[in-house]
């Protein structure tokens, strides 16, 4: 645990608070959002050389994806993206 604390809300607001996180979530590229958490979960325990060839790979993955193109296109269109997690 990174013992991080980004937002508080009521108690009563803590629900609804969830679900409209949940949805942001749910709308972002979800592979490369994977993929960044498995980054940092072993950056604690990796040596830089190894970190920065894992970050690479990753990379060389996430610019081949749908939601990378997706993403570019949107900037471009100036839209909001619709990532599929592909």
């Amino acid at each position: 645990s990174w013992g991080l604390v980004s937002e508080v809300v009521e108690a009563e607001a803590l629900a609804q608070h969830a679900a409209e996180a949940a949805g942001r979530l749910a709308a972002m590229p979800t592979r490369a959002i994977g993929m960044t958490k498995r980054l940092l979960e072993a950056a604690g325990s990796s040596g830089l050389e190894d970190q920065l060839e894992r970050e690479a790979e990753s990379q060389a993955v996430a610019t081949r994806s749908e939601d990378f193109a997706e993403g570019v296109a949107a900037f471009l269109e100036k839209r909001e993206p619709k990532f599929k997690g592909s």
